[in-house]
């Protein structure tokens, strides 16, 4: 995830890029992030409110070093656009603030992260996809605390057979199987 995030920084301005990777490096889902403004940031408690979706529950994740250094200047850049400071807490971090559906939205989110994943070599890998990028967050949490509920939390997932999937991990046994057989 080093080369993901070179590649997100390396640009002339705080990118759209920087803050979609950062977000979802920290747990958000595509359908999520394009949701996530400046007032999202608790910049005190090194973390973000992500706000969830039908799949997913509304959940702060934390941020690394990277993802904070990141949104802060992101926020800081749409803050700066801003016609009025009191729409500045508004703001979108990861897309434009042009009102568009939850659709559209995250196809701008996956559109972003795809260009990340291009930059790196990644793009045209069968199983990689813009929620490999959120997936990695999971598995973080999940080899940290060593715990699948981490994961679903992190991920906001209800399921834990969901979070498991997600992240790649085998917890149970396959009922069909016996001694290491299958039926």
């Amino acid at each position: 995830m080093s080369e993901l995030r070179h590649h997100a920084s390396f640009v002339d301005r705080p990118s759209r890029h920087a803050a979609a990777a950062a977000l979802a490096l920290a747990g958000g889902h595509s359908g999520e992030i394009g949701h996530s403004q400046v007032k999202d940031l608790d910049l005190a408690g090194r973390r973000v409110w992500i706000h969830g979706s039908t799949k997913t529950d509304s959940r702060w994740c934390p941020l690394d070093h990277w993802a904070l250094a990141a949104l802060t200047q992101r926020a800081a850049f749409v803050t700066a656009r801003q016609l009025s400071s009191s729409t500045a807490p508004s703001a979108r971090l990861a897309v434009s603030d042009k009102h568009a559906s939850d659709a559209a939205l995250q196809a701008r989110v996956c559109v972003a992260l795809t260009d990340l994943l291009r930059r790196i070599g990644l793009a045209g890998e069968p199983d990689v996809k813009p929620s490999s990028v959120t997936a990695w967050a999971g598995i973080e949490a999940f080899e940290t605390g060593g715990r699948i509920e981490d994961a679903a939390r992190r991920l906001g997932l209800r399921s834990l057979d969901r979070a498991a999937a997600v992240i790649g991990h085998t917890w149970h046994e396959d009922p069909n199987e016996r001694d290491g057989e299958g039926a």
